[in-house]
């Protein structure tokens, strides 16, 4: 039995919103960044939402088995405040689908604050692609691809951790 307490605030089993194609999006509660002008702000309350339980693991990998659906997108909230949640489904998920489907991970926290943390490493090891970086409302631009403000990044997590700097997916340029 799933003994985490995290809890998630929305479900999207059909995004295409966040990543490439048609994706599943699990959004988890609670982030400390508070980021002014956030598009999500309710999902900054870590108590608000449904528990995340080891059926809700089942659901997504569920969800993620249509043959249509081409990955996993983690939001927030802030996924590495809910690090033991998070890393769990994920690990689910590739033990379920391996690299055949992709896993893409939105977090406020910058490459180089996460590739301090051994743990949060562990966890970004098993992802593909990492949208970085803190939302700021003075660097908004909507024109962006998968991203809310210039600052943010997205990276390619394992070309990343190797090279210990931000690596760009290639699917991306940075301007876009």
């Amino acid at each position: 039995m799933l003994k985490i307490m995290s809890r998630y605030i929305g479900y999207s089993k059909f995004d295409t919103a966040n990543g490439p194609g048609v994706r599943v999006s699990i959004f988890f509660s609670g982030c400390s960044f508070r980021c002014k002008g956030c598009w999500s702000a309710t999902a900054q309350n870590p108590r608000i939402g449904e528990p995340f339980t080891e059926e809700s693991i089942n659901m997504v990998i569920e969800d993620c088995s249509h043959e249509g659906v081409s990955g996993l997108s983690i939001l927030g909230g802030e996924p590495f405040e809910n690090i033991d949640a998070v890393k769990r489904l994920v690990e689910a998920f590739r033990k379920h689908f391996g690299d055949s489907k992709s896993i893409w991970l939105w977090s406020g926290f910058y490459l180089n604050e996460i590739l301090q943390d051994p743990k949060k490493v562990s966890l970004l090891s098993l992802v593909d692609v990492l949208v970085d970086g803190r939302f700021e409302i003075e660097k908004r631009d909507l024109s962006l691809r998968f991203r809310g403000s210039s600052n943010q990044s997205v990276l390619d997590t394992r070309m990343s951790i190797k090279a210990r700097e931000p690596v760009w997916w290639s699917g991306i340029r940075p301007e876009e």
